[in-house]
């Protein structure tokens, strides 16, 4: 019995050990996901909020002002301005976009980043971003059909892994 008993507790420890790690492992893919779910929610209550340039309230958003809000809400604190959000987090192209990232985009050739917007979608059925338009204020808008956007944007970045 005395010889069995460590080679068993050893066994039991080394169990024990490989079944907190898989528990660890997936709190961090549900985390994640958790995130993502946050960041869409939010921005999806704030649909409808009116553009005010410099904006970062729900009383009324610019672009930037719109995104740093909605992942201030989320917990994640970024930059304001959306060119300082574009040079930071993962490099992103169209088609690994995943909701919850930030795209990019120029409207006029002497400015390097001129807007931002965030994924709520992208899939067999398209691209949905929501962002906050000088016309229109935070609106949700369908992306990828659409030659105008498709022209002016640039690329995207992943803060939520």
């Amino acid at each position: 019995m005395q010889k069995i008993l460590p080679p068993l507790l050893i066994a039991l420890l080394i169990y024990a050990c490989s079944s907190m790690m898989n528990i660890e492992k997936s709190s961090e893919i549900d985390t994640s996901s958790t995130t993502r779910n946050s960041l869409i929610k939010e921005a999806t209550k704030l649909a409808g909020s009116k553009y005010k340039y410099g904006g970062t309230s729900p009383k009324g958003f610019d672009c930037s002002g719109f995104t740093s809000y909605v992942y201030n809400k989320a917990g994640i604190t970024i930059s304001r301005s959306s060119s300082a959000q574009a040079d930071k987090g993962t490099k992103i192209t169209q088609g690994a976009a995943r909701p919850g990232d930030l795209l990019f985009f120029r409207f006029k050739k002497q400015h390097k980043i001129s807007h931002v917007a965030m994924v709520l979608s992208n899939d067999e059925d398209g691209m949905q971003i929501i962002h906050s338009t000088t016309s229109k204020g935070v609106m949700i808008e369908e992306i990828s059909a659409s030659k105008y956007w498709q022209e002016k944007l640039l690329f995207g970045r992943r803060y939520v892994e």
